[in-house]
């Protein structure tokens, strides 16, 4: 890791579709994505670039954005084994918002809500 928390270079311009969550409480929102697997890539001031379970988040705290913003977001994350995710949550001692189960539309999964109310769900396939 770099002086800056940068974990390797990354080319932006193939880096589109990545969620940018704007966050109230940046240490808290970073507590608690690297608990539940995230690595920080890199982080300039109020802003960090996460990496896990093969998608990129961007958390920023923007003070120009009023606190009575909108915060809404339901982020799936599809993994190869949802148990052992749904095992380091539990560990973590992080609230389950929605319980693992398999669901009729294909999925095993549960999620989670972020310090922002944000929504995770962690999926897994059902052969």
């Amino acid at each position: 890791m770099t002086q800056d928390g940068a974990v390797g270079q990354v080319d932006e311009r193939r880096a589109q579709g990545v969620i940018e969550l704007q966050v109230s409480q940046l240490e808290t929102s970073l507590s608690f994505y690297t608990a539940i697997g995230f690595a920080i890539e890199r982080r300039h001031g109020d802003f960090v670039a996460l990496t896990g379970h093969g998608c990129r988040l961007f958390l920023v705290r923007d003070a120009s954005v009023p606190e009575t913003w909108p915060r809404g977001c339901n982020l799936r994350i599809v993994v190869d084994d949802v148990d052992a995710i749904r095992r380091r949550i539990e560990e973590a001692g992080l609230p389950i918002a929605r319980e693992l189960a398999d669901r009729r539309y294909g999925l095993r999964d549960f999620s989670i809500a972020a310090p922002d109310g944000f929504h995770l769900r962690f999926a897994q396939l059902l052969p």
